[in-house]
């Protein structure tokens, strides 16, 4: 290899040409400014902007009148009624599966955050970043009364189950109680921080709140004084609470949510703290029970869907998604999850494994929110898309109608 290398430098190098500029040795080309400059950065942002495969549609309708993001929406106690509202400051009623807009409730003057209908069907309800509560009729659609109490944006509302009473939670840290006449019965002040849930017990006799302060508190309804106070003191972690679900077996129990991944289990006859169990990594987006089996799942922004069991008070098994789950029900046995990238993926709640899970697609970004209706006949998403849309889950999800 040295011998190679002292032949190959032996070689004459060849001088290289020296132009005399003085003497105009170069030739001078002269640009045409008006053709047109090709850049490569334009076609790759081009090539960037190029839509991505479009997703199959397997809803059975779609309902296209919102203009923004829809994050409200329930369904009529016994009418093929829905009731939406979002971004566009606006709520509609209308008829389903035909998704015929019946009324459009007009009166906010910001986005609609959450809404319901009464007990009987007759009145529904709207909680706007407006700060209002508005009741309207069905019937017309015409507004009844603008509920006042309330100083901050309205962050959830619902109504009682048995009666004309409605209640509504703010970001001022206080919770307001109505009749459907409009008298505030009362206010319930104590957190120190957004209201970020609100719920009745099983038996309908205390009203329940969770917090941004990291509380929940357990209030009587007549008085509006607290009857437990679950926080720090109590054993509880440092985080917000995000959710709450009532436990259906068990009227004394209650299970909270935290901001940063906790599931709480709450003594309700004496106010303490029984368990904290950390399986998420991020905030706990929903918590539901399944009404049959003692079986609840959780799911998280960490994409990590949990089925627990109930009488052991354990984890079950654990599903991790490919993107964050907003939100979650059950369908008979099935674990519906409304996930980020717009799919609604579908996991048995018995097994792990599930040879049959699959995704109901047809949005196209966040689902924000599900509702079941028709006895389970029909699963009602909406979406950061605009649009809320109409699974026949008896095609895509065989199974018993309730």
């Amino acid at each position: 290899q040295v011998a190679d290398v002292a032949e190959f430098s032996d070689e004459e190098e060849e001088e290289p040409e020296i132009i005399d500029l003085e003497n105009g040795d170069m030739e001078i080309v002269e640009f045409d400014d008006d053709l047109p400059v090709e850049d490569s950065s334009d076609e790759e942002e081009a090539e960037s902007k190029q839509d991505p495969t479009p997703v199959e549609d397997q809803a059975c309708a779609v309902f296209s009148e919102h203009t923004s993001p829809v994050h409200a929406l329930c369904e009529h106690p016994t009418l093929p009624l829905v009731l939406s509202g979002g971004e566009d400051d606006i709520a509609i009623i209308w008829e389903y599966p035909s998704c015929t807009t019946k009324h459009v409730l007009r009166g906010h003057t910001d986005t609609i955050i959450d809404a319901c209908f009464t007990f009987d069907g007759k009145h529904c309800i709207t909680g706007g970043m407006d700060n209002v509560v508005k009741l309207w009729e069905v019937e017309t659609g015409d507004l009844v009364l603008t509920l006042e109490g309330l100083t901050d944006t309205v962050e959830w509302v619902f109504a009682h189950p048995k009666g004309p009473v409605i209640f509504a939670g703010s970001a001022s840290g206080q919770s307001a109680m109505w009749n459907t006449k409009g008298v505030c019965l009362q206010v319930f002040a104590g957190h120190a921080d957004k209201v970020t849930c609100g719920c009745l017990t099983n038996d309908a006799k205390a009203f329940l709140s969770g917090s941004e302060d990291g509380s929940v508190r357990m209030w009587d309804p007549k008085t509006a004084e607290s009857i437990h106070v679950f926080d720090r003191s109590r054993g509880l972690p440092e985080e917000g609470i995000t959710c709450l679900a009532p436990c259906p077996f068990n009227g004394e129990l209650l299970l909270a949510g935290g901001a940063e991944g906790a599931v709480l289990f709450l003594g309700l006859a004496h106010g303490k703290l029984l368990k904290a169990e950390k399986h998420h990594t991020r905030a706990v987006e929903c918590i539901r029970f399944n009404e049959t089996m003692p079986l609840f799942a959780s799911c998280s922004c960490d994409g990590l869907v949990v089925v627990w069991d109930f009488t052991h008070q354990c984890v079950r098994f654990q599903v991790e998604l490919p993107t964050a789950c907003i939100t979650l029900l059950w369908l008979g046995m099935k674990v519906l999850c409304g996930c980020e990238d717009g799919a609604v993926r579908c996991q048995d709640g018995r097994v792990q494994a599930d040879p049959h899970a699959r995704e109901l697609t047809g949005h196209t970004d966040c689902v924000l929110n599900m509702r079941l209706a028709k006895g389970g006949r029909y699963l009602i998403t909406s979406s950061d898309d605009q649009t809320v849309r109409l699974f026949d889950t008896q095609k895509l999800l065989p199974h018993k109608v309730v």
